[in-house]
């Protein structure tokens, strides 16, 4: 991955070159139903999405934005610490919609944007640029084997039971830092 994002540092669109080139290793290795790159805009102190892949669909312009500390996104960026749910081996299976940080006044228009529309697995890493919180990279939805964008809202067998892995995690992690080297 990170020779395919040194190759991309010679091209006209840099940041969308690298951006495809993340979301879509992610996808291959992480098998996540959504990813998404978040960069913090200075101006509006928001957190916005600058790049989303949605099954296997690049999404031209994403529009999804957080105020810092909000919904389960805004509070990776605000605390500085990745965020996992459910938690690899928590016998309680605390699920993404059931954690506090969750902005459910938004919900509908978050999960309309999930082709299974159901958020049942979150990974969210923060993006590290000199000692500094500059984004996040989010996964969401461990897709199984039998997962077919057509008929994923239909679909009970599409979303994995257990979520992200431990080893699903350290790779996000380090395409977070591969990222930031990158931007």
């Amino acid at each position: 991955m990170l020779g395919d994002i040194r190759d991309r540092l010679r091209g006209v669109e840099v940041l969308k070159g690298i951006y495809d080139v993340v979301t879509r290793r992610i996808s291959e290795i992480v098998n996540p139903e959504v990813v998404s790159v978040f960069l913090y805009n200075e101006t509006t102190r928001l957190i916005e999405n600058v790049a989303e892949l949605r099954g296997s669909t690049l999404v031209e312009t994403p529009h999804e934005v957080y105020r810092l500390g909000q919904s389960l996104t805004g509070s990776v960026f605000e605390s500085d610490e990745t965020i996992q749910l459910p938690k690899p081996g928590d016998a309680n299976r605390v699920k993404p919609l059931e954690d506090s940080r969750y902005d459910r006044a938004n919900q509908e228009g978050y999960l309309s944007n999930i082709p299974s529309g159901n958020l049942e697995h979150y990974l969210g890493v923060p993006i590290r640029m000199g000692g500094k919180v500059r984004g996040v990279l989010r996964a969401m939805n461990k897709k199984s084997q039998y997962y077919k964008e057509t008929s994923a809202r239909h679909d009970r067998l599409c979303l994995l039971e257990r979520g992200f892995s431990a080893d699903c995690r350290n790779v996000m992690e380090i395409t977070a830092s591969h990222l930031a080297i990158a931007i």
